[in-house]
């Protein structure tokens, strides 16, 4: 004769509940459900791949990346703007002597504005660029190197550069400048790095 240990047990509520079981039998089942537990979060989670764009883009150093109401993508390189709409890549190239052109090929940092306005930051001035019309807009800072852009709720557009902080007011052409050395338009440093605006409209810059 054979005795047999049943692995008997229900299942309420989302909780095991064993019963009839040797204290061996129990502890495998314990184990068991374990396992399938882990694995069945690990299995949860989603698997992504990246696959690297190389032999589109004229430059492999990409400092930001923003997307338009039509979902295309646009991306700032080191060595122009490039777009991409899903099926091909447009690159944008700055052309020395043009008007309707980017300021650099040196892009550090963009926003994007509503209606499709692309501001971008580059190692030679801040540009606007209207996506609807195709036209660029060259603005000068003082310091040419713009590195980071916020659009605050009064409609403010704020430039963070390597010599000092502008700002555009809506309806004007020219930055106010805040730089260290100028005690009416006092900052702590000159670099900007970064902005944010918080729940009351206070404007913070970390500098360096």
């Amino acid at each position: 004769m054979h005795l047999i240990a049943l692995n008997i047990y229900t299942i309420t509520n989302g909780y095991i509940k064993i019963m009839h079981m040797n204290r061996s039998s129990k502890l495998m089942l314990i184990i068991q459900a374990l396992f399938l537990c882990m694995f069945t979060g690990l299995a949860s989670e989603p698997l992504y791949r990246f696959h690297a764009i190389t032999d589109v883009l004229p430059s492999l150093s990409i400092s930001s990346i923003a997307q338009d109401s039509r979902g295309f993508l646009w991306f700032g390189t080191q060595g122009g703007l490039v777009m991409y709409n899903g099926n091909s890549y447009t690159t944008y190239s700055s052309v020395p002597f043009a008007e309707n052109t980017l300021s650099s090929n040196l892009i550090q940092t963009m926003m994007m504005d509503a209606n499709d306005i692309l501001w971008i930051g580059t190692y030679a001035g801040l540009d606007r660029y209207d996506i609807a019309t195709g036209t660029f807009t060259n603005y000068s800072i003082g310091n040419d190197v713009v590195v980071s852009l916020l659009k605050d709720s009064k409609g403010r557009l704020w430039a963070g550069t390597l010599g000092g902080l502008g700002c555009l007011n809506p309806g004007s052409d020219t930055f106010v400048v805040y730089k260290k050395e100028d005690s009416s338009r006092f900052i702590a440093d000159n670099t900007v790095r970064n902005m944010y605006e918080d729940s009351e409209g206070n404007i913070f810059a970390s500098t360096y």
